[in-house]
């Protein structure tokens, strides 16, 4: 029922497989693998530290896995046959390059998140959701949760998203010292079927060279951002439903452009036509846009007793 201790000083493997649940206090190894797995109970991890090799933790039947710190330089891979959940409170559980979670239900919960420092995350809730705390940049490379919400912060660098899919529940992602970014192109980067939220509190959401794709039905998308590049601090395409438009949360530096629409263009100054004409040139105005509604509305006899 417990594995005290397990050391391989040189090279060499850990491999254990119990019957029934298995707590683990300790296991190193300075160059090599480490694989633990219970079958039919719960595997607890209080430490698991690989040198310079891959970790493989299990459980299978029945049985969740509770995490203390699990270190390695490479990748970790964590397949529950119930839930991932934290045992250490605001500890650090996983340090990785890459981390595969995968858990037939929550990986985390809102109250107690995963707290991670890994470059790529993938993970899969089949029947939960994922709440993960990320301590640097991190590339959000393929991630789904088929019973809840998922909810990922991380406290400094970008954070990178290819693929985030919640088929039950909305999205949140908050960077508190970054920007939220696109990697994957032109292909979907958020699908979700309730309220989201983007919030990146020291930097941008996408780029006008390569913005950010989303799917939001139906939900509320929100929209934080206090950077701007190029004068655009939110860009934006995809659908949104039912309102077809993005929240704004706070009042951003730059540009909120959503399907190339401007969301919230600058003040005009109605003062002559000279002020007008500074304001609407940057603002790239076409037939849609407010900003050419409000000049029609005001090309009469008011506009023109105006002039100087």
């Amino acid at each position: 029922t417990t594995l005290s201790s397990a050391n391989v000083i040189g090279t060499g493997s850990i491999d254990i497989s119990n019957a029934g649940a298995l707590a683990v206090n300790n296991a190193t190894t300075a160059n090599g693998n480490i694989a633990l797995s219970a079958t039919g109970g719960n595997l607890a991890i209080h430490t698991v530290t690989a040198g310079d090799g891959d970790v493989t933790l299990s459980t299978t039947t029945s049985g969740d896995i509770i995490l203390g710190n699990v270190t390695t330089l490479n990748t970790l891979t964590i397949t529950s046959a119930g839930g991932i959940t934290d045992t250490n409170g605001a500890a650090g559980n996983i340090s990785a390059n890459t981390a595969n979670l995968t858990a037939s239900a929550n990986i985390g919960t809102s109250g107690d998140p995963i707290e991670t420092t890994v470059g790529t995350l993938n993970g899969t809730a089949t029947a939960g959701g994922i709440y993960i705390n990320e301590a640097d940049g991190v590339t959000l490379n393929n991630i789904m949760a088929g019973g809840g919400d998922v909810t990922i912060s991380n406290t400094m660098g970008d954070m990178i998203i290819n693929s985030i899919t919640a088929t039950a529940g909305g999205i949140n992602l908050t960077t508190s010292a970054g920007s939220i970014l696109d990697g994957n192109g032109v292909a979907n980067n958020l699908m979700a079927v309730a309220d989201s939220n983007l919030r990146a509190l020291s930097g941008v959401i996408g780029l006008s060279t390569d913005t950010i794709e989303v799917n939001i039905n139906p939900g509320v998308l929100g929209v934080t951002a206090t950077g701007q590049v190029g004068g655009v601090s939110v860009y934006i395409n995809g659908t949104v439903l039912p309102t077809n438009a993005l929240t704004l949360l706070n009042s951003p530096p730059g540009e909120v452009i959503f399907n190339s629409q401007l969301l919230n263009p600058s003040p005009i100054d109605l003062s002559n036509l000279i002020g007008i004409a500074a304001e609407l040139n940057p603002q790239q105005v076409n037939e849609n846009d407010y900003l050419t509604y409000l000049l029609l509305d005001v090309l009469g006899e008011d506009f023109f007793k105006a002039q100087p």
